[in-house]
């Protein structure tokens, strides 16, 4: 679904300009594009946050600017690191028919075998960058790893894309992992002491 933001162009770019328009609500950015010149706007910070929140960062976008409809996708945001607010943000405009490269979430679903069994799940790639027709963009990719046991790995190859989108990342790179359980290890640790003090008992 195609989500509207209402932009206008901004005109001014003094660091006050900026504060100011932030304390109305709005958000600096720049739009732009292959067929896209570069062009300052302010957005509504509201409309960007309700998106993010219901929709996600990749959703499509339907930017209202100058009374034209502008097709594009959210490609940078920035952030104050102390207030934790969005200062600044990048959309790309985007042809519906051509491909594009963007970053999607990886969200783990489902309660493994493993961890069942007191095993610990890791999750080591929380985003793979995916080629894919705006139209195709998933949100989130999901993956399920109800069947993973201990010692089990999910890889970037075992995804299943449904042929819509095509992951970039290598296909070797581990997505999940079911860790054993750490007492386990620490019997393991004692075990192979134990067998190293007998050998150098037997030795001499």
């Amino acid at each position: 679904m195609t989500a509207v933001i209402h932009a206008k162009e901004r005109k001014s770019f003094t660091n006050s300009s900026r504060r100011k328009a932030r304390k109305q609500g709005q958000i600096p950015a720049v739009i732009y594009g292959k067929k896209q010149e570069n062009k300052a706007i302010l957005v509504s910070e509201s409309e960007l946050l309700k998106i993010l929140r219901e929709q996600g960062r990749n959703a499509m976008l339907n930017i209202q600017l100058d009374g034209e409809n502008h097709q594009a996708l959210l490609y940078e945001l920035q952030h104050d690191p102390m207030k934790n607010t969005i200062i600044h943000a990048d959309f790309y405009v985007v042809d519906m028919d051509d491909e594009v490269d963007i970053e999607v979430p990886i969200v783990l679903i489902g309660e493994a075998k493993g961890v069942r069994e007191g095993g610990v799940l890791q999750q080591t790639t929380h985003e793979v960058e995916v080629r894919a027709k705006p139209a195709y963009i998933p949100s989130a990719i999901e993956v399920d790893v109800t069947n993973l046991e201990i010692d089990d790995t999910i890889h970037v190859q075992d995804i299943q894309t449904d042929g819509q989108f095509k992951i970039l990342d290598e296909p070797e790179t581990v997505v999940a992992t079911i860790l054993p359980p750490e007492n386990e290890d620490l019997d393991t640790a004692d075990e192979q002491k134990s067998e190293e003090k007998e050998d150098g008992a037997v030795e001499e």
